[in-house]
């Protein structure tokens, strides 16, 4: 069952809706699983999304999602936003 929570987990934060993983677990494993469940499921991981979305940033970066530079992610060769956060 852990690879059923793991590819629920794996949707959910794809965004995938509870009900289209619902029956996408269906059509996959023939496994009926609720809704409820599901959610029970993906309320595991609410805490560390709502954690990463508040995390604070490396100076200099606007958000998480506003690294618009070239498309190697650098600008005269500096490291971007989002190597300065995970290199810490």
């Amino acid at each position: 069952m852990d690879d059923i929570d793991d590819h629920v987990l794996s949707l959910y934060t794809h965004g995938m809706s509870t009900r289209d993983i619902e029956n996408h677990i269906k059509e996959l494993y023939g496994v009926d699983m609720s809704e409820a469940t599901i959610s029970y499921i993906t309320d595991r991981i609410i805490e560390h999304i709502d954690q990463w979305k508040s995390r604070r940033l490396a100076s200099g970066c606007m958000d998480g999602r506003s690294d618009f530079q070239s498309p190697s992610g650098r600008k005269n060769n500096q490291q971007s936003c989002s190597d300065r956060r995970w290199s810490q």
